[in-house]
C-alpha cells in the first residue's frame, strides 16, 4: 500500500489537503557501483583519501515496465590513523 499526502496553500487563510493510496507492485531493485579513489600515507600511521562512487540502477515491476535510473555519484573523504 502505497499512501500519497498533498498539502497545498496559496496563503495562510487558503490551504487544501488531500490523500490518496495506491495498492503497490512487487518489483526487482538492482544498482551497480564503481568506487574510484586515491589514498595517500602522509607519515607513518597517517592516511588521507577521497573517493567518489559512479551508480546506475534499475527497477523492474512484475508484471509492469522497467525504469532505469540516471547515472549519480557520491564523494566521500578518508583520514585514518593506525596504531
Amino acid at each position: 500500500m502505497v499512501k500519497e499526502h498533498s498539502f497545498e496553500w496559496d496563503n495562510p487563510s487558503t490551504s487544501t489537503y488531500s490523500e490518496s493510496a495506491y495498492q503497490g507492485k512487487k518489483s526487482i531493485f538492482s544498482r551497480v557501483y564503481a568506487p574510484v579513489g586515491v589514498q595517500f600515507q602522509l607519515f607513518n600511521h597517517f592516511n588521507l583519501g577521497l573517493e567518489t562512487n559512479i551508480r546506475v540502477g534499475m527497477q523492474n515491476v512484475i508484471g509492469g515496465k522497467s525504469y532505469f535510473m540516471c547515472i549519480t555519484t557520491g564523494m566521500q573523504a578518508l583520514v585514518s590513523y593506525s596504531f
